[in-house]
């Protein structure tokens, strides 16, 4: 992928992020698009512990 570099860096580089790789996808950087299911799916993982979206926002401001 043209932009596996800049994934790696922002993944060493951004604090508390845990990354994630979509599939190879027939579209390469609309994979998001081709693979909806997948993105919602790592969206609501990343918000299993909150209860609304805005908690989430507002924790992550305060750590």
């Amino acid at each position: 992928s043209a932009f596996l570099g800049t994934y790696t860096y922002l993944r060493d580089h951004l604090p508390s992020v845990e990354s994630v790789l979509l599939p190879r996808s027939e579209w390469g950087h609309f994979g998001p698009l081709e693979q909806p299911e997948l993105v919602a799916d790592q969206i609501l993982a990343a918000l299993s512990g909150f209860s609304t979206v805005a908690d989430a926002v507002s924790s992550e401001k305060e750590g």
